[in-house]
């Protein structure tokens, strides 16, 4: 049985009680994009386990070139990562009581990076008005609630871009044991 044929069942399926810990283990890296008026998006970075990684290059590495070419790295979206993206990519994107509905994902690409991981990398629109969030802490984590899959945030890879009206400031907090983003927004002083 091919691994494409398992894997999305294997790695998305409800947990059973008896495996209540992290089968998939993925270190997280990101960027909160501003334009001059809105948080556009918010760029992340996904590096898989070794185990993980080596299964995807095995099973979707078909040249054995050790990189993906977008045909390859297409299939990964289709067969592996459009399953996150229905459930919402584990990730939690709040600011005072509202939430960002994430639905969808956009330039989706899979690398391997030197050492053999396996990176997903994507972008989640958010189209939000500075003027609305300033002032307001900006709240996102990255947690899959069977936990199944244990999420690392990785917080000297967490960024802002910068522009010439407006500026980020990023902190650090922790609930029930997972790491929270909480990005801040002001506008420069003239």
């Amino acid at each position: 049985m091919r691994l494409s044929s398992v894997l999305p069942f294997v790695l998305w399926l409800p947990v059973l009680p008896l495996s209540a810990h992290p089968h998939l283990f993925i270190d997280v890296m990101a960027k909160f994009m501003l334009t001059d008026s809105t948080l556009s998006c918010f760029n992340v970075f996904w590096d898989m386990d070794e185990m993980y990684s080596a299964s995807l290059i095995d099973e979707f590495d078909l040249n054995r070139n050790n990189q993906f070419e977008k045909e390859e790295y297409s299939k990964i979206e289709i067969n592996a990562f459009s399953h996150a993206v229905r459930s919402g990519l584990f990730i939690v994107f709040t600011w005072e009581n509202k939430l960002l509905q994430i639905n969808r994902a956009d330039h989706f690409v899979a690398s391997i990076q030197p050492g053999g991981k396996v990176r997903y990398s994507f972008s989640i629109p958010c189209n939000l008005r500075l003027s609305e969030l300033a002032g307001r802490k900006i709240v996102v984590f990255f947690n899959d609630p069977s936990m199944f899959i244990a999420f690392d945030l990785k917080k000297e890879l967490v960024q802002v871009s910068t522009n010439s009206l407006w500026e980020g400031t990023i902190h650090f907090g922790k609930e029930d044991y997972i790491d929270h983003i909480i990005l801040s927004l002001s506008r420069k002083q003239e």
